[in-house]
């Protein structure tokens, strides 16, 4: 008399914990930016989109920290990265609103089109900081408006471009690649690398922007060489290793 029953004869089950499926891993990323932890939850997209590297909603939100950390690399007056989460954007609104009297134009708004105004003259360091405010609200155009205009004070009073200058040059930049303009971005950041006084440490942010605007034209090679460059620099920055190893 055989001693097997249906019990003995499956398969035991093993207790090996399950693996965390996509969507289980992007409410824990998302978990994390609430709560400021955003290189935490950059972790955890990276090893996403390694393996599913087509997985729309991780590289949305992958997409939306790198524009939130490109506002704090440029203004060393926010808050550090790690102790707060995302700025409302519907509170910046508010802000600006209250603090420069600036007025939004009537109609759906579109960050390819200016959609915000104001009859203030500011200084090289206000324009920076709206410039800020706007792209972090999505308005690239506005933010285009208000970087150029930081550039041309700099420039005017000083010759050379400096922290305000780079920090302004920089963020117009991401905010071309940022409106499908790629080719202008190129324009803006070639003759500012070309510099020979500049260090080449303090290029790097505009290496990972060249990088960023050559994959945008479908320049893979040439933007693979620009990550490169950054990597050399700074092997954490940003997600510019993510990018190399993908193109």
């Amino acid at each position: 008399m055989s001693g097997n029953t249906d019990e003995s004869a499956s398969s035991p089950k093993s207790l090996a914990p399950e693996k965390p499926s996509l969507e289980d891993d992007l409410a824990s990323a998302k978990i994390l930016v609430s709560e400021g932890l955003l290189e935490e939850a950059k972790r955890i997209l990276y090893r996403m989109l390694l393996h599913s590297p087509h997985y729309r909603k991780g590289r949305e939100l992958l997409e939306q920290i790198a524009k939130y950390e490109m506002e704090h690399l440029y203004d060393s007056t926010v808050r550090t990265q790690g102790k707060t989460a995302l700025e409302d954007p519907d509170e910046v609104i508010r802000r600006l609103e209250t603090d420069l009297g600036i007025e939004g134009s009537d109609g759906v708004s579109d960050a390819g089109s200016e959609i915000w105004k104001h009859s203030m003259e500011l200084d090289a360091r206000s324009s920076l900081d709206l410039g800020i405010a706007f792209f972090e609200m999505g308005c690239f155009r506005d933010a285009g408006r208000e970087l150029k205009h930081a550039i041309r004070q700099v420039l005017q009073e000083t010759s050379v471009l400096g922290e305000t200058g780079l920090s302004a040059t920089a963020l117009l930049a991401e905010s071309l690649i940022l409106s499908n303009e790629a080719f202008d971005a190129k324009m803006v950041l070639e003759p500012v690398l070309s510099d020979p006084e500049l260090l080449h440490e303090d290029k790097t942010s505009l290496y990972y922007l060249m990088g960023r605007a050559e994959e945008s034209l479908g320049h893979a090679a040439s933007a693979k060489g620009w990550y490169g460059k950054v990597l050399q620099a700074e092997p954490s920055f940003r997600d510019a290793e993510f990018r190399q190893r993908f193109l």
